[in-house]
């Protein structure tokens, strides 16, 4: 995956350009032999040890109902046969990422249209500011 180094902001999954002007086609992940952007994203992820699941494309929520046997991000893995499986089955599933314990990751969620950008700016006042990290933007 390349990252902007200034920033680290990572590509979006999408194919769509960021402010550098990369583009995530220009990225390091590339496409797999089939194409599909979003497998090779979601393989790149587990290599990293980041377990990922299938989302609805183009929204937040798991793409396999509690009523189809799914379990949300408990469904998440990095094992390479279920990862193609899904993506193979559903090419343009978004990626969701478990956090916490299981990835080590942590998300801070910033909501500009609620207050986010004010909250994250006293919270730096008061705590210095956030370390250089990944950055996605969803908007």
């Amino acid at each position: 995956m390349r990252i902007n180094k200034s920033t680290k902001k990572a590509p979006p999954a999408d194919g769509a350009e960021t402010k550098n002007g990369l583009s995530y086609k220009n990225s390091l992940i590339g496409s797999d032999q089939s194409g599909n952007l979003f497998l090779s994203a979601a393989l790149e992820y587990a290599s990293r040890f980041w377990a990922v699941f299938p989302l609805v494309p183009k929204k937040k929520f798991p793409l396999i109902s509690k009523k189809r046997g799914g379990r949300g991000h408990r469904d998440a893995t990095i094992d390479n046969e279920q990862i193609i499986q899904w993506w193979s089955k559903y090419p343009g599933a978004n990626i969701g990422l478990a956090c916490g314990k299981r990835s080590g990751l942590i998300v801070l969620d910033i909501d500009p249209r609620h207050g986010g950008n004010d909250s994250l700016f006293k919270l730096q006042l008061e705590h210095d500011d956030l370390p250089e990290t990944y950055t996605v933007s969803t908007s």
